[in-house]
């Protein structure tokens, strides 16, 4: 049931970008494929770098182009002490490939018809609560991750969480019930970046919990865009409730599914363990 977003075999390039920026690749190595080919401008990618004995795996951003790049969104670990990698003057490989040695003790969004897509506007004093999977095993959850595409304005309001249900998507609403939340978010006002609580949750999940992701946004000018997945919104694997108040405050939260009218989009976001 679950599967990893931005994960496919058969993409590899070359590089010999220096320095720890973004990456310029420069087409597939033989009998592999590109990254833009295989997930399309714009994409959040699973990304491992190779330079002799050098490595570094993390979370990239496609942008088609001439040449197409990778930039390096977030570093997950590397050769460098977990450090993004200086890359010298050289050929260095990259592939998509699991960046995690268990991939089962991960959080992945489930295998349902959904697709990546531009952005989410998040409607001020809404709550969105994306289903993320069910833990196949105990994890401390550290972060919730979210890539903003268009910066809010003003002052911030902003809470994420992650929530638990009795029950997987069913076609209807159900009450979540908060695990952990907190008001102490990225800017949302600047610089366009993978955003997520700025204090690891630390948070203990038993294995076999139902795992939803959770935002309000209640910004004074502007709320802020997020990358974004489209869902069939009517399996009830997106929950929003109306006016909620600060997630931090609540015990548990009515979440409703979206009327059939509604956008089928909603905020791209992931739980990691680091």
């Amino acid at each position: 049931m679950a599967a990893s977003i931005a994960l496919k075999a058969r993409v590899k390039e070359t590089t010999t970008t220096t320095g720890t920026g973004t990456l310029n690749l420069e087409g597939a190595v033989s009998g592999f494929r590109t990254f833009v080919s295989a997930f399309g401008s714009g994409a959040l990618v699973y990304y491992v770098l190779i330079q002799g004995t050098a490595w570094e795996v993390g979370l990239g951003t496609i942008t088609s182009g001439a040449p197409d790049t990778l930039e390096r969104t977030k570093v997950y670990d590397s050769s460098a002490g977990g450090a993004a990698l200086t890359l010298a003057a050289g050929t260095t490989t990259v592939l998509c490939d699991s960046p995690f040695q268990d991939i089962d003790k991960r959080i992945y969004l489930p295998v349902l018809p959904y697709h990546q897509v531009t952005g989410f506007l998040t409607v001020t004093n809404t709550g969105y609560f994306v289903y993320l999977g069910k833990t196949k095993a105990p994890i401390t959850a550290a972060f919730l991750e979210l890539n903003m595409t268009v910066i809010g304005a003003g002052a911030q309001t902003a809470e994420v969480g992650l929530f638990s249900t009795p029950l997987a998507p069913n076609k209807a609403g159900q009450t979540l019930t908060k695990l952990v939340a907190t008001g102490t978010v990225d800017s949302l006002t600047a610089t366009l970046t993978i955003k997520r609580n700025t204090a690891s949750f630390a948070t203990d999940i038993l294995a076999g919990t139902h795992l939803w992701a959770g935002i309000r946004t209640a910004m004074a000018t502007t709320q802020p865009t997020f990358a974004a997945v489209a869902f069939d919104l009517l399996q009830g694997n997106v929950l929003t409730a109306a006016a909620p108040g600060a997630l931090t405050g609540l015990s548990t939260v009515a979440g409703s599914v979206p009327a059939l009218s509604a956008s089928p989009l909603a905020p791209f976001m992931s739980v990691t363990l680091d």
